[in-house]
């Protein structure tokens, strides 16, 4: 409960590192991310695609930030605009668990991956041994909301790639 406590407190500096990540357009590659004005460090991969559904494309990469001694690893979500509607999503699922997801509000939809028609949708905080888990199992999960339910799976290998990034020595 103290590392949610943890994560949930620096929610809204990751939410903006989200952002800030998807107005750079640098989500369509790893990226590290540094700010010496609130001491936010981290790194994250390069964007993939998490749905295969052809007019609901939802994109994730994986964002692991510092902030002094707290450490947040986190899916972030992206939506490419197919024109139709935006998606909005207020909950994730995984085997019938709620996971600590964080929509992005539409008031601060950003453009992401150099496109104005993908916006970030929401993040998926992994504590410790979620994170553990899903580098070797990956990520399945069902987002719901005002859009309705979709299905999301990102693979163990982006999460490897994310905890490789992070290791010391590898900026």
């Amino acid at each position: 409960m103290r590392y949610l406590a943890r994560v949930f407190g620096v929610l809204g500096l990751l939410s903006v590192t989200c952002l800030v990540l998807g107005q750079a357009g640098a989500t369509s590659a790893q990226t590290i991310l540094s700010s010496s004005a609130t001491g936010l460090t981290g790194h994250s991969t390069a964007q993939m695609r998490l749905t295969d559904h052809p007019h609901h494309v939802l994109m994730g990469q994986v964002i692991i930030a510092r902030q002094g001694n707290d450490r947040v690893q986190a899916l972030s979500i992206a939506h490419v605009w197919d024109g139709v509607h935006r998606l909005r999503f207020d909950q994730a699922w995984a085997e019938g668990v709620a996971l600590p997801y964080q929509p992005i509000p539409r008031a601060g939809l950003a453009c992401a991956a150099r496109s104005c028609r993908t916006t970030a949708v929401g993040v998926i905080f992994l504590s410790p041994a979620a994170f553990a888990h899903v580098q070797t199992h990956g990520l399945r999960a069902r987002l719901t909301g005002p859009s309705g339910a979709i299905d999301i799976a990102a693979p163990a290998a982006l999460f490897r790639d994310a905890a490789r990034m992070a290791q010391p020595g590898t900026d």
